[in-house]
């Protein structure tokens, strides 16, 4: 039933009382997000993961997407909050830790940003070390000694 509102749009108060009969279905709330944001509906697709919060709040796949979408659209204290959250819910995740570093970074908090990142790269290793590397958000940080030392094979033998 959520998949039919992919295709045929509802409000999100009606959505809403849907997904609380099925609050299982995050793909449904993803999908009508993603709908929402093609067609320029912005404080719909906010509004919509706002409500969906409270079902969701046990899911870490909706942490992270809640973190990200928060991100992307300047609510930055809301993305650092779910990012702690998520951390909180798994943190053996490495993909968890990177989210709230980037979440720390965005809020300026460089000192928050290397612990997180350093904490991703010690639970997930060279891949995590190069996925952080390569992440054009972090541009700015490359030439800073802490950055470097966080991203060169000497940081990760040092953990």
């Amino acid at each position: 039933m959520l998949l039919e509102n992919y295709r045929n749009p509802v409000s999100p108060t009606v959505f809403f009382r849907q997904a609380k009969q099925q609050p299982s279905d995050f793909a449904a709330i993803q999908r009508l997000v993603a709908l929402y944001t093609q067609v320029s509906q912005m404080q719909k697709a906010l509004d919509l993961l706002d409500k969906s919060r409270s079902l969701m709040e046990g899911r870490p796949d909706f942490l992270r997407f809640a973190a990200g979408y928060d991100q992307s659209h300047g609510r930055g204290e809301m993305a650092l909050r779910t990012a702690r959250k998520l951390v909180e819910l798994e943190p053996n995740l490495p993909e968890n830790h990177y989210v709230l570093a980037r979440a720390l970074y965005f809020q300026k908090d460089l000192p928050g940003f290397y612990a997180a990142a350093a904490q991703a790269i010690a639970i997930g290793g060279l891949p995590m070390q190069s996925f952080i590397l390569q992440d054009p958000s972090f541009a700015p940080l490359r030439q800073e000694a802490a950055f470097k030392k966080l991203t060169t094979p000497q940081g990760l033998e040092s953990r």
